[in-house]
């Protein structure tokens, strides 16, 4: 819990300073396996969520901070959960990397069995104040979560899974 509350504190004075912390080396499994299911806990709110893990069986090193990469996975979790209803499953998949435009990224990618986001919500996902959910304080996550990437040089995009939930593959510079 400690460790949590330094790690917002962390996320906020770096948005009221405009930066963020030089990379480290994060290992990106150890990192999923280590979060994930206490993110899913802590998002539940009583209901049972089942984690499908899918890792690439070499683990890689990823150029971001651990508090920026934590706060991406909390947020992507965090919608996923949300998202569901019953019988509620977050499928969780890593590559070790991906070559694109000749730079190497690790990728990973979240995904739920939700409904997926409406074409009206689609259209401007990733700004601020953009949400399907209702009530206060919706629609800051992801346009959080791209602005912590693109900081890192980093990438994020939507796809419908195969049974029409969300995913969301991320890209991480190695």
């Amino acid at each position: 819990l400690q460790e949590e509350l330094q790690r917002i504190r962390n996320i906020v004075w770096n948005f009221k300073d405009g930066k963020y912390a030089g990379a480290q080396a994060v290992h990106l499994n150890a990192e999923l396996e280590n979060c994930i299911p206490l993110y899913v806990k802590s998002t539940c709110g009583g209901k049972e969520v089942q984690i499908m893990w899918s890792l690439d069986s070499t683990e890689a090193e990823i150029q971001i901070t651990q508090d920026a990469f934590r706060q991406i996975v909390l947020n992507l979790v965090k919608n996923a959960v949300e998202a569901q209803t019953s019988d509620a499953a977050i499928m969780v998949a890593s590559h070790h990397f991906a070559n694109l435009d000749g730079r190497l990224y690790a990728q990973f990618s979240i995904s739920d069995r939700g409904e997926g986001i409406d074409e009206k919500t689609l259209r401007n996902l990733f700004t601020p104040l953009t949400s399907d959910k209702q009530g206060a304080g919706r629609g800051l996550g992801l346009s959080v979560v791209a602005e912590i990437l693109k900081s890192f040089d980093g990438q994020i995009k939507y796809m419908e899974n195969e049974v029409g939930g969300a995913l969301f593959e991320i890209l991480i510079p190695l």
